[in-house]
């Protein structure tokens, strides 16, 4: 697995362990009980997911079949204040 955690500690961010063949996800998961949710596409190999410094863009990298990489990020993931 592939952790990270939100700067105030609320979310933690998660990708299983990859294993060949698996399609992978990247998930958040609040500390407070909420649902978890799906952030990014199903992708074959998903790898170097990294919150930014201010919790509130999470980047990471897709390598499809193709063998291409694609770097893609996700702004504003955070779940809605409560």
């Amino acid at each position: 697995y592939s952790l990270s955690w939100t700067p105030d500690g609320e979310l933690l961010a998660i990708r299983p362990r990859f294993k060949p063949g698996v399609i992978m996800e990247l998930w958040s998961i609040p500390i407070d009980g909420r649902a978890q949710r799906k952030l990014a596409h199903e992708a074959p190999q998903l790898f170097g997911m990294r919150l930014s410094p201010d919790g509130h863009r999470i980047a990471y990298y897709v390598e499809p079949d193709t063998r291409a990489l694609s770097v893609w990020a996700i702004h504003n993931f955070l779940p809605p204040s409560r």
